[in-house]
């Protein structure tokens, strides 16, 4: 598509996830036709803010956290308390895997 785009100061925070199926968190950033094994597109996504969020998921089938960035998307992230449990990434066909996660804040994304 060669979209630019800009996202900025967004906050996701007291959040209780239930009975979640496939994704507790996702955070991807490639449309169209190629979601969600294609390439991401570059785009800023700057100063997301994810704080006192937890969960279960329904089944082991499902991914507790997945992101799909480009690899220079994610700046300025807050990853604070956060807890969804109960998905296992590696049931999945091929297993998810991530990319373009920060990795200085110890995001466990598509865990097996």
């Amino acid at each position: 598509l060669n979209a630019v785009g800009l996202h900025r100061g967004v906050t996701f925070e007291n959040i209780e996830l239930k009975d979640i199926h496939q994704y507790g968190i996702s955070i991807y950033g490639n449309y169209g036709p190629t979601y969600p094994t294609g390439e991401p597109t570059f785009f800023v996504m700057d100063q997301l803010t994810m704080r006192n969020i937890r969960g279960t998921m329904a089944a082991p089938g499902g991914a507790n956290v997945w992101i799909w960035l480009h690899k220079d998307s994610a700046r300025n992230w807050k990853w604070e308390n956060v807890n969804v449990v109960g998905g296992k990434s590696a049931m999945f066909r091929p297993p998810l895997t991530c990319k373009g996660v920060p990795q200085n804040l110890g995001i466990r994304c598509a865990e097996k």
